[in-house]
């Protein structure tokens, strides 16, 4: 609830004034919209990372990569 709050910019204790059904569904649909960022997050780093990124080795046996 104070993540839900902090985005609806209000104090979380005014959270109890909202109807109960408002404050559910505002922090499911707040949760789906967090997933959605985070899968085009995931697709634009995996989109990058191909094999585009340097493969990172020393000499001395130990493989960073």
């Amino acid at each position: 609830m104070y993540t839900l709050a902090k985005e609806l910019n209000i104090p979380p204790h005014e959270l109890v004034n909202y109807p109960a059904n408002l404050v559910s569904e505002l922090m499911l649909l707040f949760g789906e919209v967090k997933l959605y960022e985070s899968e085009l997050l995931n697709k634009a780093t995996n989109k990058t990372s191909g094999d585009k990124a340097p493969k990172m080795s020393s000499n001395d046996g130990v493989n960073f990569g």
